[in-house]
């Protein structure tokens, strides 16, 4: 399965580079986010959540599936 990797910070730091250095590795979700969640969740309306795009939607990720992401918080 392809890698996803979660860029997430507050904007300003870099972040867009990074992301577009990252996409020959994998997925790129860049997510502006000051607060992480307890549990690592999907982003925007992936798997029917309801948030903008660069936000977490409140939909846990299941376990099964957290070997194929990577969170990088700057």
């Amino acid at each position: 399965m392809e890698k996803i990797f979660y860029v997430c910070s507050y904007g300003g730091s870099g972040s867009h580079m990074l992301c577009n250095a990252l996409k020959k590795f994998g997925k790129v979700e860049h997510i502006h986010s000051r607060y992480p969640p307890d549990k690592l969740e999907y982003i925007g309306i992936n798997n029917g959540g309801k948030a903008y795009k660069e936000w977490f939607n409140n939909i846990i990720i299941p376990e099964n599936e957290l070997k194929n992401y990577y969170v990088i918080y700057i």
